[in-house]
């Protein structure tokens, strides 16, 4: 991730090491926004993002993208 749109991601991982849910679930919108997620494998693996996985918000974004994903593909 190159610029200042990788920063998005990067936050959204430091506030999900803090228990700060809300905010780390704003900064995981405005990856997307900027396209700077990292790819779906990486993006559930990423330990940093452990706290924010056991969120329904998390759940919901996650199904939701993966239902996107899936409509590209037809």
């Amino acid at each position: 991730m190159l610029g200042a749109s990788g920063a998005y991601y990067q936050l959204a991982c430091l506030y999900s090491i803090l228990g700060r849910t809300d905010e780390a679930m704003s900064f995981i919108y405005k990856a997307l926004d900027a396209r700077a997620l990292p790819p779906m494998e990486e993006f559930m693996d990423d330990e940093w993002l452990d706290n924010l996985r056991l969120t329904e918000p998390f759940n919901r974004f996650v199904q939701a993208l993966e239902a996107k994903l899936e409509a590209r593909e037809q």
